[in-house]
């Protein structure tokens, strides 16, 4: 397992023991995203980490940053670029919800 893969798995596996008051949470959701989006890009993907669920995950990072706008487009991506995948119902649902809220 790659160090960024350690590294997103720890950030993922802590998300929901994150206060969104504590500063450390507060570092650690930009910490996420960069790492998301270095792997959600062909020249950083890991080969252990497969983009539909990196995309899916770095939405819900961009989420918890208050992000809509990537949050979205990271969901689109998922739906346009992996329409087979396990992730594009969750994504096109999550996408809806994102456009009902703004």
């Amino acid at each position: 397992m790659s160090d960024l893969q350690s590294r997103i798995e720890e950030l993922w596996a802590n998300r929901e023991s994150l206060n969104p008051d504590d500063a450390d949470a507060n570092a650690a959701i930009p910490e996420a995203i960069a790492l998301l989006e270095q792997s959600s890009s062909t020249a950083g993907a890991v080969p252990e980490l497969p983009v539909d669920g990196v995309l899916m995950r770095l939405g819900h990072a961009y989420e918890s940053a208050g992000r809509a706008p990537e949050a979205r487009a990271a969901y689109q991506r998922i739906m346009d670029e992996f329409p087979l995948s396990l992730y594009a119902a969750n994504a096109e649902r999550e996408f809806e919800a994102l456009l009902t809220e703004n």
